[in-house]
């Protein structure tokens, strides 16, 4: 299996330039996505009103802490190496460059990805008061843009990434059960 995750890696993990290494990198960020983290807001501000919104901001910001410090205590526990720490896939892999220097992670564990688990559950519980077929979409590409970002800039190897997204989906359905308990949902206006 390990093999298999390390091929699925490299070849995910390609020399796309400098275009490319500087828009995953920044694609990565978490400042990056601020508009978005704005947008959403307004979207459940305009359909809910300020009472719904504070509690779908709490809601959404325990989703993001559980879902770190889960993925926290894997890579604590299990401290399996990044990709870019990992003496078997260094010589093959691409290193993409930030400000001339290759990125290498501080951090040398990377078990589940926090990146990918916390984005998943944002779009879930977004998703969940949106409602509306467009900011699914919009929040489905956001998703794969950070998973795959994680990949290419070599933090986390495939399998870890798809762990986080079954992290991020189970805690933003019991988010969304949540929501449903405290009654937070109104039906979608035609």
């Amino acid at each position: 299996m390990e093999q298999l995750d390390q091929a699925v890696f490299l070849a995910l993990n390609f020399d796309g330039g400098s275009a490319i290494d500087h828009a995953m990198l920044a694609i990565s960020g978490r400042l990056t996505w601020l508009p978005l983290y704005l947008l959403i807001i307004f979207l459940i501000w305009r359909r809910y009103g300020w009472r719904t919104t504070l509690f779908a901001v709490l809601l959404i910001a325990a989703a993001v802490g559980l879902a770190d410090q889960i993925c926290n205590l894997f890579k604590n526990g299990l401290q399996m190496l990044r990709p870019n720490h990992d003496s078997d896939v260094i010589p093959y892999m691409h290193f993409p460059l930030q400000n001339g220097v290759p990125f290498i992670n501080k951090g040398l564990y990377g078990t589940i990805s926090a990146h990918a688990a916390t984005t998943t559950a944002i779009a879930c519980l977004a998703a969940s008061f949106i409602k509306r077929q467009w900011f699914i979409g919009v929040a489905v590409v956001w998703a794969i843009l950070i998973c795959y970002s994680r990949i290419y800039i070599g933090a986390h190897y495939p399998s870890q990434v798809i762990a986080g997204i079954i992290l991020g989906v189970v805690i933003g359905l019991i988010g969304v059960q949540i929501a449903r308990r405290c009654k937070l949902y109104k039906p979608l206006e035609e």
